[in-house]
C-alpha cells in the first residue's frame, strides 16, 4: 500500500506539472505547431537513440563480465560469454516497465539478465546502482559546466524553478529533513551492530553481493572503453535534443548552447520518478528554460518542442520495449524449461 501511494503521489505530481505547463495555452495553436514540425529529423534522432542505447548495453555488459567469475566459483559451471543481445533486450524491457512504474524497470532488467546469463541477482542489481551513480556524477558535472558556461541562464533557471520551491518546502518542514538525516544515521548504526550476527547472514550476503556489483567497475576490463561508452551515451542524449531544434521553425536558430542547457534541464526532469518518463516535469522545465534570455522562445513553440521530444522517446520505448518484453518472456520460458520448471503467462 505504501508503494502504491508513493506511485500515486508521483503520478499526481506529473499530472499537476503537465497541467501547469499547458495552463493558459491555446491547444489549437499547439496542434498547428505540431503540424508544422518536420518529422524527417526524427530519423536522425532515432539513429542517435539506438546508438546511445546500444552503447549503454555495451557499457552494462562491461560491468557484468567480472560477475561471471563469482557465479562460476559458486556453481562450478562453464559459462558462455555474456550475450550483448540478452543485455540489450533486458535493458529495453526495463525502460518499458519504467514508463508504468518508475524504478521497477531497474529490478525487471536485473531479473531478466540474471536468468538468461545465470548471474546472482544481487550482484547484477549492484551494477545497475553503479551505472546510476556514474550517470548521476555525469549529470552533476554537466550542471557545473553549464553554470560556468552559461552562468546567467543557469543561475536564473535553477533559482526560480528548483531552489526557490525546494527552499519553501524545507522552510515549512525543516523537521522532516532533520528527521530523515537522523533516521539514516540510525540505520547505518544498526546495520553496523548487526553485521556480524549469524541470523543476519542472508541479508549480509545480499548487501555483500550488491557491493560486489558496485565495485565491478574497478575489476572490469577495458576501463577506457567504459568511459568512451559513457561519453557516447551522453552525446547521443544531446543529439536527441539538438536535432529536434531544426524540425520546428521557431527553434531552428537555437544552437549548441541551447542544446546543452536543455540536455541538463531535460535530464533533471526525467530523473523525477514520475510515470511516463518524467511526464509533466519534463514539459514544465523545458518550457520554462526556453523562455529565459537569450533564448526567449514563446510558450507555445517551447511546449511543442518539449512534447515532440518526450513523445518521440516514449513511442520508442513502447515499440522497442514491447518487442523486448516478448523476447524476455520467451527467453525466460526457455530457461525455465531447461531447468525443468513450469512456466505460465500471467
Amino acid at each position: 500500500m505504501k508503494k502504491r501511494l508513493i506511485n500515486l503521489f508521483f503520478l499526481l505530481l506529473g499530472i499537476v506539472l503537465l497541467w501547469l505547463a499547458f495552463q493558459g495555452q491555446n491547444l489549437s495553436l499547439i496542434i498547428e505547431e505540431l503540424q508544422k514540425v518536420d518529422y524527417r529529423w526524427g530519423v536522425l534522432v532515432l539513429l542517435a537513440s539506438v546508438g546511445g542505447h546500444l552503447s549503454r548495453a555495451l557499457r552494462w555488459k562491461l560491468l557484468l563480465i567480472p560477475l561471471q567469475k563469482e557465479s562460476k566459483n559458486t556453481t562450478n559451471e562453464v559459462l558462455k560469454p555474456i550475450s550483448l543481445w540478452n543485455v540489450w533486450w533486458a535493458m529495453m524491457f526495463g525502460y518499458l516497465v519504467n514508463l508504468g512504474i518508475p524504478r521497477l524497470g531497474e529490478v525487471s532488467r536485473c531479473v531478466a539478465v540474471q536468468r538468461s546469463e545465470k548471474l546472482h541477482f544481487e550482484s547484477v542489481l549492484g551494477t545497475v546502482v553503479a551505472e546510476r551513480a556514474i550517470d548521476l556524477c555525469c549529470l552533476f558535472l554537466l550542471v557545473l559546466f553549464t553554470f560556468f558556461y552559461q552562468y546567467e541562464i543557469a543561475a536564473t533557471f535553477f533559482r526560480e524553478n528548483i531552489f526557490a520551491p525546494f527552499q519553501q518546502l524545507l522552510g515549512a518542514k525543516k523537521w522532516m529533513l532533520y528527521g530523515l538525516i537522523m533516521l539514516g544515521i540510525l540505520g547505518l548504526l544498526v546495520l553496523w551492530l548487526l553485521w556480524k550476527k549469524n541470523w543476519f547472514a542472508r541479508l549480509r550476503q545480499f548487501i555483500t553481493r550488491i557491493l560486489a556489483g558496485l565495485i565491478s567497475i574497478y575489476h572490469m576490463p577495458h576501463k577506457w572503453r567504459f568511459l568512451a561508452h559513457t561519453f557516447l551515451i551522453w552525446f547521443s542524449y544531446f543529439l536527441m535534443t539538438y536535432w529536434w531544434f531544426f524540425a520546428i521553425p521557431a527553434t531552428q536558430h537555437l544552437g549548441f548552447q541551447a542544446g546543452l542547457f536543455l540536455l541538463v534541464v531535460g535530464s533533471i526532469g526525467k530523473s523525477v520518478p514520475i510515470q511516463g518518463g518524467g511526464m509533466g516535469a519534463y514539459h514544465f522545465l523545458v518550457t520554462k528554460g526556453l523562455s529565459l534570455p537569450p533564448f526567449l522562445i514563446a510558450a507555445t513553440p517551447a511546449l511543442t518542442l518539449a512534447t515532440v521530444i518526450h513523445l518521440a522517446q516514449t513511442v520508442f520505448y513502447l515499440l522497442v520495449g514491447g518487442i523486448a518484453a516478448i523476447v524476455v518472456l520467451y527467453k525466460n520460458r526457455e530457461v525455465m524449461k531447461n531447468n525443468g520448471d513450469s512456466f505460465t503467462f500471467k
